[in-house]
């Protein structure tokens, strides 16, 4: 083979002949490695690669690679490896690319493998299997299959049962024991039954498929009652019958396959009637008792499992389980929370008369096992409703502009993706310090529910308002708390389908507006997308204020507390992946506990440069919200508490920034951190020589006099 060379001519070649230089390259290394023999060795098999629907279909190729891994034919993954590498480069570099000219062709085809050996090698093994055959060795399988497949449904009409997914196995997102199919020995999970049926569908005849219509049919319907039950699960209902249980002993439903098809629509009913059921109850709860609104609904079920573990007498160490189990999530609520709070909700729940839940005219439920459920969450929220009603942080106490429309919502579109800083300037315009209660940024795993708790809160400030100012001082005029929800464009696609019918169905349907009209309620959205779906719905009610900055220093009230000895723990707490790690992370927050009262925990904080900027997210909620919430992946909360110290090491960059990301937006010149001194006089915990030269350390870096590529910053 020889050297391909251009023609060497003056240096002052014209633009294209330099770019015809450029482009020219040695080919002899692709002689070496056999690319050039493979290509004329195996010209007919390329053909098929070409031409063949079998290749040329991404659908069908799919099938055919599918069919290869199902094949019982020996030596067949090699092939599968080869097809998956060699198919889709042959299809996108070569095929299905305009060439209008041989030298087109030419790069076309040194571009399929660049000096690599391994492509040549798999294109071997692509051309050496008779691409002809796979066709058919595909449709002899797919025979063998749908025979098989058709011997067990057949099977399955005499001994088959259908198993639906246990409440547990739904919140734990094992999808595929939604349904299960049990014939004898066999197990048929959710995705497997309709691939068996859909692969019998095509392959057999009418005659055939008449001894198998009741499995189908049923299947149907078994598809309908597991999606009731699912969404049952996940939005906090349950039903305590203790009929059939699984081998973990899972309260799960049963139904033969043999049962006459009416059995099966009469419990599709029920379960759509219990759902139906269920959404009632959930919106009335809500609505007289607010203390419920800061949780799930199963988040509220492992509470009280909590409550009830704590109150067995096996239960050892009440006091000190219930500092993390019980009082991170309460302090949503009210922050000051103490030991001594904790201890009373217990023993309210221990000594609570049922009877007093009639006086709440609570809807009528025909159910004795469903409405076990809702008097339970209903107990719930009326114990706790004294630590929700005293809470004074939302009162009313001095008379201040309000900017935003109040009894309706606000949407705030923001074109910039700092979107944070214009979160605090809304609320420093609004003159309130947010808390955690006040604001939810949304992400992939915000869920429909999160969503409704923030808008019965704002909606509940006002009740809470109420019970503690007079009706002269409820005035247009004076602060109210705000609640806002941020980035909804960051929600799964199904979650803001059924957020936009959730604020509908709470805030803009003609009766909520009745019911809403005497309620001076502060509610906004703020977000960068104008066309997601949550903006168009509140489109009318778009807000066409001022840009904020966030330039106001938190205030925070010190107390006094008397010298002693403190003991310090140090925690540290790693960042090293692009995602954060939520479990991970919160056995790190919490592993100070157990450890006395008076104890100082000092986190340090190390954010590496390949973290995405979703630790913005993060740092928001822990530093300026102060608790960070449970959420899909993680069923612990953690709340920041005065004796805690965070050092933050941050890398001046991020691997993978694009131009159009703000890295650590937070800690932008904007934003001025309080500066609080510290005296023995104001502070329980005293700072020694180490955490004076790290303040000396920082100033120095501050003032210009230090450069290093890491930046450590210090919040007291």
């Amino acid at each position: 083979m020889e050297r391909v060379r251009p023609s060497i001519g003056t240096n002052r070649r014209s633009g294209k002949n330099r770019k015809r230089h450029f482009d020219c390259r040695d080919v002899s290394s692709y002689a070496k490695i056999g690319f050039f023999d493979v290509l004329i060795r195996c010209e007919n098999e390329l053909k098929i690669l070409a031409r063949d629907s079998d290749f040329t279909n991404n659908t069908e190729f799919e099938r055919v690679v599918h069919a290869l891994n199902e094949s019982n034919h020996q030596g067949l993954q090699q092939l599968i490896h080869s097809l998956k590498v060699v198919n889709p480069i042959m299809q996108q570099k070569l095929w299905k690319r305009p060439l209008e000219n041989m030298t087109n062709l030419v790069k076309a085809i040194l571009s399929l493998c660049p000096d690599d050996e391994n492509f040549v090698q798999m294109l071997k093994d692509c051309c050496d299997a008779n691409l002809k055959n796979i066709s058919s060795l595909v449709k002899e399988e797919d025979k063998v299959r749908t025979e098989k497949s058709l011997e067990q449904l057949k099977e399955a009409v005499t001994y088959g049962r259908w198993q639906f997914g246990s409440c547990e196995d739904i919140l734990q997102g094992k999808k595929n024991h939604e349904l299960v199919l049990e014939i004898t020995t066999i197990v048929w999970h959710y995705d497997e039954i309709g691939k068996n049926i859909d692969r019998v569908l095509l392959g057999v005849n009418e005659k055939e498929l008449k001894g198998i219509e009741a499995v189908i049919k049923q299947f149907e319907e078994c598809k309908e009652i597991s999606a009731s039950q699912v969404e049952f699960w996940k939005k906090g209902g349950r039903i305590y019958s203790h009929n059939n249980r699984d081998s973990s002993g899972n309260e799960v439903l049963y139904l033969s396959v043999n049962s006459q098809m009416s059995k099966l629509t009469t419990c599709k009913d029920l379960w759509q009637q219990r759902l139906s059921q269920w959404k009632e109850h959930a919106f009335q709860l809500r609505e007289k008792f607010p203390a419920l609104n800061y949780f799930r609904f199963n988040e509220i079920h492992s509470l009280i499992h909590q409550i009830d573990t704590l109150l067995s007498p096996k239960c050892l160490d009440r006091s000190l389980q219930a500092a993390k189990s019980i009082k991170p999530f309460l302090q949503k609520i009210d922050c000051q929370v103490t030991d001594e709070d904790i201890d009373k909700i217990l023993q309210d729940w221990r000594d609570f008369n049922c009877d007093i839940l009639k006086n709440y005219d609570l809807y009528n439920i025909s159910d004795r096992d469903f409405k076990k459920c809702r008097d339970t969450i209903a107990r719930f929220g009326l114990i706790l409703r004294p630590l929700w009603a005293c809470f004074p942080s939302d009162r009313v106490e001095r008379p201040c502009p309000i900017l935003l429309n109040v009894g309706k919502p606000n949407l705030i579109l923001c074109p910039h993706k700092s979107l944070l800083l214009e979160v605090l300037g809304l609320f420093e315009s609004h003159e309130y310090i947010p808390r955690a209660e006040h604001i939810l940024i949304c992400n992939e795993h915000t869920a429909e529910e999160d969503v409704t708790c923030l808008i019965f809160r704002a909606i509940g400030s006002d009740k809470r308002m109420q019970i503690e100012t007079t009706n002269m001082e409820m005035d247009h005029g004076f602060v109210k708390p705000l609640y806002c929800l941020v980035c909804p464009e960051n929600l799964a696609p199904e979650t803001l389908n059924q957020v936009c019918k959730s604020v509908h169905g709470t805030l803009l349907n003609d009766i909520q507006s009745e019911k809403l009209k005497r309620c001076f309620y502060m509610f906004a959205v703020m977000s960068c997308e104008r066309d997601n779906l949550l903006c168009k719905l509140l489109e009318p009610f778009c807000w066409n204020g001022q840009e904020y900055t966030y330039s106001k220093r938190y205030r925070k009230d010190s107390k006094k507390h008397e010298n002693s000895t403190k003991m310090v723990k140090e925690i540290y707490v790693a960042f090293n992946g692009k995602d954060i790690d939520w479990t991970q992370i919160m056995d790190n927050l919490w592993s100070y506990h157990p450890c006395p009262k008076d104890s100082l925990i000092i986190y340090h904080l190390n954010i590496s440069s390949c973290v995405s900027v979703q630790i913005n997210d993060f740092l928001f909620e822990l530093l300026f919200l102060r608790h960070i919430d449970s959420n899909s992946q993680i069923s612990q909360c953690f709340h920041v508490n005065p004796n805690m110290i965070f050092l933050i090491e941050i890398p001046s960059t991020l691997d993978n920034l694009s131009p159009n990301e703000m890295f650590f937006n937070l800690f932008s010149h904007t934003i001025q951190f309080p500066i609080v001194e510290v005296s023995g006089l104001n502070n329980p915990f005293e700072f020694g020589m180490d955490a004076q030269y790290t303040v000396k350390w920082m100033q120095q870096y501050f003032q210009g006099n230090l450069e290093f590529s890491y930046i450590f910053f210090a919040f007291f």
